[in-house]
């Protein structure tokens, strides 16, 4: 890869890579408890609409865009533990609802930001120059839908 460019906002990055294998984008959700745009979120309202739009927009632009080499992809992290992030002011300001998120995670733990990066370093690389249009979800397996 040559370059990464990232834009950030509140809850959304966008990341676009230029490497030998072609253009790739991703878009990522993760600053609030939901995650996949799979299932109806317990706690953010109307973030799991939007990010499921994120996840449709991504596969759309994907079937534009992949004949002028560039690969588009969803990632969608799963509840992700981080200093300052959300998880860390539910634990400390709302400890019920940290218990019962943890209760629900068939890992007994958070995913890292590290582990997110990774999964988009590696469908940004050329070693994945065949994936575009996919949703990859970093969760533990959280989630429960197929």
């Amino acid at each position: 890869m040559r370059r990464l460019f990232v834009r950030s906002n509140r809850s959304e990055s966008f990341a676009h890579t230029r490497s030998s294998a072609g253009f790739t984008i991703i878009t990522a959700g993760f600053e609030f408890p939901v995650h996949t745009g799979f299932e109806i979120d317990f706690a953010a309202g109307s973030y799991g609409a939007f990010k499921a739009a994120l996840i449709h927009y991504a596969k759309g632009l994907s079937n534009q865009l992949i004949a002028k080499g560039i690969r588009v992809n969803a990632v969608s992290p799963g509840n992700t533990y981080f200093e300052g992030g959300i998880w860390q002011n539910i634990e400390k300001g709302s400890p019920d609802l940290y218990k019962m998120a943890m209760s629900l995670n068939p890992t007994s733990r958070m995913g890292t930001p590290q582990e997110v990066a990774a999964g988009v370093v590696f469908v940004a690389s050329p070693v994945a120059t065949r994936i575009s249009g996919t949703n990859l979800i970093i969760d533990g397996a959280l989630t429960k839908a197929v």
